[in-house]
């Protein structure tokens, strides 16, 4: 199967961004099929989406 990358962009807050994502990465997830989030917010919020409350270097294990 192709590669597929989906961005979602806004330049402002608090629209769903981070929502969106989240749940978009976990419904593809279910249909076996490999997925990656980059989160590039400073707010971080995909972090604690996904349960990572601490930082170290900013990188965390898949």
């Amino acid at each position: 199967m192709a590669q597929v990358v989906i961005a979602a962009l806004a330049t402002v807050g608090g629209v769903g961004k981070s929502t969106i994502s989240v749940h978009l990465a976990d419904k593809v997830s279910k249909g076996r099929q490999r997925v990656a989030i980059l989160d590039l917010d400073p707010q971080r919020s995909l972090d604690v989406f996904c349960g990572f409350h601490t930082m170290s270097n900013g990188f965390y294990k898949a």
